[in-house]
């Protein structure tokens, strides 16, 4: 068929550019193609109504192919996108039955918003929804984020889908920093984010750490500066989240028995007993005390816990 088809080709006669181009400017009218046709983006790059296989004849690109290395066209063999549908139903119940509706109509991702992160919340948004085949995002307050986790983690396990959940919980604490100025906590977004980490650590399917790049879109920044920031914002996670970890493998090329660490007694310690740390119990007075402490208190003047972890075992 496919050899038919190629036969039926050649007996057109090719089309260059310019008789196209001119084809285009007879249905204009007399109208300006460029100012009519041509978009110029915010970068300033021109973006043709129409491209050829001439137009990518020297691009290198053409020479790979998707997941192959270096990777320009993308990280992935597949073309397996997701199509998603936002429900901004609030009640539960009608919640559900919109995203039952959807489903119907080719929707393979659903994105739920949560102000009750409870158990029977989340019994009543995904009822009659198959967890195996369906992607489900939530978006809550940061602040809920831990109890959300928590709650849809024993309601996944509840229906033996750990292994094939797919989804999402939009941890962003960041966003009220962007968008108003204030400043963030990043002692207490980072215990949060570690405490997320433990709490999902048995479905591996679930993410729960956003960079939320649209955003910065949406507050004028151009592409080139989207992708910069979101990369930047990606990284920081990295590396506050990485922080411990590093200092232990530090420890052990070195030789050490042990590594030791301190918190506030006002945090819980969460996520650095999940990492395998054990609590040594209160530790030291509320300040320095040696000679060489400085003038003024430069961490807050309360007392602190003593964690430990042995350098034989795995962070």
């Amino acid at each position: 068929m496919s050899e038919k088809t190629e036969k039926l080709f050649d007996q057109f006669p090719g089309v260059s550019m310019e008789e196209w181009r001119a084809k285009v400017v007879a249905d204009l009218k007399g109208a300006d193609f460029d100012k009519k046709l041509v978009w110029r983006t915010n970068e300033g790059f021109n973006v043709q109504p129409m491209y050829r296989a001439e137009d990518i004849a020297d691009l290198k690109t053409t020479d790979s192919l998707p997941g192959e290395f270096p990777y320009v066209r993308g990280i992935r063999t597949t073309n397996d996108w997701l199509t998603r549908q936002e429900i901004i139903e609030c009640e539960p119940e009608a919640a559900n039955a919109v995203a039952v509706e959807v489903l119907t109509k080719g929707v393979t991702s659903l994105g739920f918003k949560v102000e009750d992160p409870s158990e029977a919340t989340l019994a009543t948004l995904m009822k009659g929804i198959d967890l195996s085949t369906v992607e489900i995002n939530f978006t809550c307050c940061p602040r809920k984020a831990l109890d959300l986790a928590a709650a849809l983690v024993k309601y996944i396990k509840a229906n033996g889908v750990e292994k094939t959940f797919r989804g999402s919980i939009d941890y962003n604490p960041l966003r009220r920093s962007l968008r108003h100025g204030k400043e963030a906590d990043v002692p207490a977004i980072v215990e949060t984010a570690k405490a997320l980490l433990a709490e999902v650590s048995e479905v591996p399917g679930l993410k729960v750490l956003a960079v939320d790049s649209d955003m910065l879109s949406n507050s004028g920044a151009f592409i080139y500066q989207e992708l910069g920031y979101a990369l930047a914002w990606g990284a920081d996670w990295l590396t506050l989240l990485t922080l411990y970890a590093a200092a232990w493998r530090a420890a052990r090329a070195m030789g050490y028995r042990k590594i030791v660490t301190y918190i506030l007694d006002t945090e819980s310690g969460a996520s650095l007993r999940a990492a395998g740390w054990v609590c040594a119990g209160l530790a030291g007075g509320k300040r320095w005390t040696g000679s060489r402490r400085p003038k003024e208190d430069l961490y807050p003047a309360q007392m602190k816990y003593r964690y430990e972890k042995s350098i034989g075992k795995e962070f």
